[in-house]
């Protein structure tokens, strides 16, 4: 993309770029494919004589619009496969990892790969430990990738940070997230390891074929 930008505002000849593009062999993707869409349809209309101006613009238009909606398509039918990859991956023992200076670790017992309890006053999330050299002594980080799963008492199991960090927006108008900084403390999580299960699938429910009743499939 940053070869084809720099080729395009050079001020080269606009047909030598669309041939190098367009006879490579491999079909062009991202603005390298949209020019080509846009060029190929402008050679077309503007071999018509007879053709508005206006028209052969409208034309041009058209086909670029119709290769960035393919753009698009083909970069949306890949979200599912990256939320699914961010949220599983690295983890640690399928929760979120959490990085803790080893001064911080050795006050606590902790090393690396043990699952900890992170909590303050707002809530509480399991984490994996990752005991990280390159932290500052008394800060942890964790990032918030994790989704949120929470069990009957309200701890999240699978590691969303969220529920450490205040539910509050950035102003009335914007209502972004604050900052994720927070206090807290952490300690080694001692009952059984729950299972994650954010990404099981819901029960579904369908009507009884005998009456109106939901049933369970």
């Amino acid at each position: 993309a940053d070869d084809f930008e720099a080729d395009f505002w050079s001020g080269g000849e606009l047909n030598g770029l669309y041939r190098r593009c367009a006879e490579t062999g491999v079909e062009p993707v991202g603005m390298t494919g949209i020019f080509v869409a846009g060029y190929r349809e402008y050679s077309r209309l503007a071999g018509n004589a007879s053709i508005e101006r206006t028209d052969l613009v409208e034309g041009v238009q058209r086909a670029m619009r119709v290769a960035l909606s393919r753009e698009i398509e083909s970069i949306e039918s890949r979200l599912p496969f990256l939320a699914t990859v961010g949220s599983t991956s690295p983890k640690v023992g399928g929760r979120e990892p959490l990085h803790m200076h080893p001064e911080d670790a050795d006050m606590r017992g902790l090393k690396t790969g043990d699952l900890v309890r992170a909590f303050n006053d707002r809530g509480a999330c399991l984490a994996g430990i990752v005991v990280d050299p390159t932290m500052r002594p008394a800060v942890v980080q964790m990032s918030t990738g994790a989704w949120y799963d929470p069990d009957e008492t309200g701890l999240c199991k699978h590691g969303n940070p969220n529920v450490l960090t205040r539910d509050k927006g950035t102003s009335k108008l914007g209502q972004g997230p604050s900052a994720h900084s927070c206090l807290i403390e952490v300690e080694l999580f001692t009952g059984s390891a729950p299972s994650v299960t954010a990404h099981a699938p819901p029960t579904i429910l369908r009507p009884s074929p005998d009456n109106d009743r939901m049933e369970k499939t």
